[in-house]
C-alpha cells in the first residue's frame, strides 16, 4: 500500500439506505460520521441498481466534505439484490469495487471475493443466544453464515462489550481481533426535543392522554407482552390516566404481540413506525420510557430517551445495563410485578424522576457517533496492520 495515498475503504451501506430503523439507522449514522471525518478514501457499496437509491442515501450524503463514489450492484430484480446481500453469494465483488485496502461489511455478512482486508460488524448474536426469539429461517441462516464471515475477517467490530464477549465466546474468535464501536446519540436530539411542539406531536400521533413510551420493532425479542401486562397492572392504580404508547414497525412473529395489544384496548397504543422528525417530540412528551427487551446488542432508544431527560427503565439483560449505567432503572427480564412497580415509580416518584432526568443526558452524552467513527477507524487500522487478507 502506497504511503502517498489514503487507504481506500469500501463501505457497504446497503442497510443504511434500505432500512429506516434498527441496524439501518446505526449504519447510516456511523457512515455519516466516517464521511464527515474524511480520514479514509471511501467508496460506498449499495446492493441495488444505480439510480434506484432511496432518499436515505441523499440524507446520508448531505453535507459531507467530499462526495464518495457510489458502487451499485447491477441487479434489476430486487430478489437478486436481497439474495446477494443476505446470502453472501460469490459474486465478482472485486470487479465491482476495484482495488480496496479495506472492505467493511457493516451488517454481519460479506460475500466471498471481497477486495482488501475484511472488517465485519457483528451487531449482536441473538440468533445464537436466543434462537427461540428470532425468525426461525433467518436464525438458521445467520447461524450458518455469520461465523464464516467472522472467520474471514481481519478485524471484527461489535456494538458493545457484551456483544464483543459473545463474539469471542460463542464464535471462538481471538479477542485481539475484536473491538467495540458503540453507537451514538445524535448531538442535536436534545435540542430538537426541547424545541418540539409537544401538543402538535401528540395531535399528529393521536395521543390525547399522558403516556409511557416504548420504541422498537414488534418482534419477540423486545418482550412487549411483559411490558403491556405490567402497564395494565400499574394502570389499575396510580397510572390510571396514562396509556402505553409503542412506536415501532411490524416485525416477525408479531401476531401474539398484536393480539396482546388488542386485548388491552385503548390502554395500549401501537403507533407503528414513527418518522425520525417526530421522534424528538415523542420522547420529550413522554412521562417515562421503558424497554423490556430480553436481548440487545446495543440499545439506542433508551439512550435517546435519556438524552431527552425522560426517566427510563430497561431490562437487566445483555448490553442494556452496560449502556444505561446508573442513569436508568434496570428490571429483571420478564418480571411483570417488578416492571409494574418500576413504571409506577418512574411516573410518580418525584425525587427519582429528578435524579434520572439529570443523569440521563449526562450518560447519553458519552455515546456519540464521532466516537463510533473513531473506534471504527481504529478497527480499519487494526485490520491493515494484521497482514491478514480476507480469504474467499
Amino acid at each position: 500500500m502506497s504511503t502517498a495515498r489514503r487507504p481506500r475503504v469500501v463501505l457497504d451501506v446497503t442497510a443504511a439506505v434500505r432500512q429506516s430503523a434498527g441496524i439501518g439507522r446505526f449504519v447510516r449514522e456511523q457512515a455519516r460520521a466516517l464521511l464527515a471525518r474524511d480520514r479514509f478514501d471511501y467508496r460506498l457499496l449499495v446492493a441495488g441498481r444505480r439510480g434506484a437509491e432511496p432518499a436515505l442515501l441523499a440524507e446520508l450524503l448531505a453535507d459531507v466534505p467530499r462526495a464518495p463514489q457510489i458502487i451499485a450492484l447491477p441487479f434489476a430484480d430486487p430478489f437478486w439484490t436481497r439474495l446477494w446481500h443476505r446470502a453472501g453469494l460469490p459474486l465478482p465483488a472485486r470487479a465491482l469495487t476495484g482495488a480496496a485496502d479495506v472492505f467493511h461489511a457493516t451488517d454481519f455478512l460479506a460475500p466471498p471475493g471481497t477486495p482488501g482486508r475484511l472488517v465485519v460488524t457483528v451487531h449482536d448474536l441473538s440468533f445464537l443466544a436466543h434462537p427461540e426469539l428470532a425468525h426461525p429461517a433467518l436464525a438458521r441462516f445467520l447461524a450458518a453464515s455469520v461465523p464464516r464471515s467472522v472467520r474471514r475477517a481481519a478485524h471484527v467490530l461489535a456494538d458493545s462489550a457484551h456483544a464483543r464477549g459473545e463474539v469471542v465466546a460463542r464464535l471462538g474468535v481471538d479477542g485481539a481481533r475484536v473491538s467495540v464501536a458503540y453507537g451514538g446519540v445524535d448531538a442535536g436530539l436534545a435540542a430538537r426535543a426541547a424545541a418540539a411542539d409537544r401538543n402538535a406531536v401528540r395531535a399528529r400521533l393521536g395521543l390525547s392522554q399522558p403516556y409511557v413510551l416504548g420504541v422498537g420493532t414488534l418482534e419477540p425479542r423486545k418482550d412487549w407482552p411483559t411490558l403491556m401486562e405490567a402497564f395494565a397492572r400499574a394502570a389499575q392504580g396510580p397510572l390510571a390516566g396514562h396509556v402505553l404508547a409503542i412506536a415501532g414497525g411490524r416485525g416477525w412473529r408479531d401476531a401474539p404481540i398484536l393480539a396482546a395489544a388488542a386485548g388491552y384496548g385503548a390502554r395500549v397504543r401501537l403507533l407503528g413506525h414513527v418518522p425520525d422528525d417526530a421522534l424528538p417530540g415523542l420522547y420529550a412528551a413522554a412521562d417515562a420510557f421503558a424497554l423490556a427487551s430480553r436481548y440487545e446488542g446495543f440499545g439506542l432508544p433508551p439512550l435517546e430517551a435519556m438524552a431527552c431527560g425522560v426517566p427510563t427503565a430497561v431490562a437487566r439483560a445483555a448490553s442494556l445495563p452496560e449502556v444505561v449505567g446508573d442513569a436508568a432503572l434496570t428490571v429483571p427480564p420478564g418480571d411483570v410485578a417488578a416492571w409494574a412497580d418500576t413504571l409506577v415509580r418512574l411516573v410518580t416518584d418525584a425525587p427519582l424522576r429528578a435524579r434520572l432526568a439529570a443523569a440521563g443526558p449526562a450518560r447519553a452524552a458519552q455515546f456519540t457517533w464521532q466516537r463510533c467513527a473513531e473506534a471504527t477507524e481504529a478497527g480499519y487500522r487494526a485490520a491493515l496492520g494484521t497482514g491478514l487478507l480476507g480469504r474467499s
